[in-house]
């Protein structure tokens, strides 16, 4: 069942804490050790065109542009998108609801946490970048995941939380939902997309030293000195949760879809 994450800080506040310790340059050696970045060439080609939905400060863009592809990115943060375009990426600020591009364009579109932030659900960003690929053209479209763990122990103490500042007055806003994988497929599948397959995404998995979903979830785990890497307690349930399930221990799922040819 989805659920909706709620925080004592507003939608600005919350955006700028999401991106707080993340230069451009650790988002870029993010990418490189993705999960999720060895796929992506199944699906493209070079010289394809990528949109971008949701760029933050372009290092997805800058890593497509490095590898042979034709890539923008558009975001509604000015502030984010300065990062790189004072590097010269190609980003424009632009609503993801709202594109300024004429139907069928892109080769392919890659949207990574950002269609989970709209209050009314997922459907009018999915709707919108569906518009301006081409026909056959893949989207690569990730959320954060709910899974068992996050069910039975994180999202109870957050609702606990959220009780305590309810308690002291506080107001409480609506941040993101974290959708089931088959929710996620079902909100991609009901707006006319064809689904290819489904991704665990995070760091390698082939590695048990950082973790963007347990970093971000579990303060006691993290190693203060460097971002999504696990203390050596973190490590130690990190590997365990891995071991029965990928899907217990990453931040969320990509769900590869393709646009149908008619």
């Amino acid at each position: 069942m989805t659920y909706t994450k709620l925080s004592n800080r507003d939608p600005d506040l919350q955006n700028d804490y999401m991106w707080e310790g993340s230069s451009f340059e650790s988002v870029m050696e993010t990418i490189r050790n993705r999960s999720i970045t060895p796929v992506l060439p199944k699906y493209l080609k070079p010289g394809d065109w990528i949109l971008e939905a949701g760029c933050g400060n372009g290092a997805w863009v800058q890593y497509f542009n490095e590898h042979g592809y034709r890539a923008v990115g558009i975001d509604n943060n000015p502030c984010i998108l300065a990062q790189g375009c004072d590097k010269g990426i190609s980003l424009i600020k632009n609503d993801v609801l709202r594109k300024c591009f004429r139907n069928d364009v892109f080769d392919a579109c890659i949207s990574l946490g950002v269609i989970e932030h709209f209050p009314e659900g997922p459907h009018r960003p999915l709707i919108e970048i569906k518009r301006v690929l081409k026909p056959g053209a893949f989207l690569f479209v990730s959320t954060p995941c709910n899974n068992w763990f996050r069910k039975l122990v994180n999202h109870p103490l957050r609702d606990l939380i959220n009780l305590m500042h309810r308690c002291k007055g506080q107001q409480l806003y609506f941040t993101e939902y974290r959708f089931e994988r088959h929710e996620l497929v079902e909100h991609v599948r009901e707006q006319g997309f064809e689904i290819v397959e489904t991704i665990p995404n995070d760091y390698r998995l082939d590695q048990g030293e950082r973790s963007i979903g347990f970093y971000t979830d579990w303060p006691p785990f993290r190693d203060r000195r460097e971002k999504w890497k696990l203390n050596p307690l973190g490590r130690a349930v990190f590997r365990t949760l891995k071991s029965m399930s990928p899907y217990l221990v990453v931040s969320g799922v990509l769900v590869v879809a393709r646009k149908p040819l008619k």
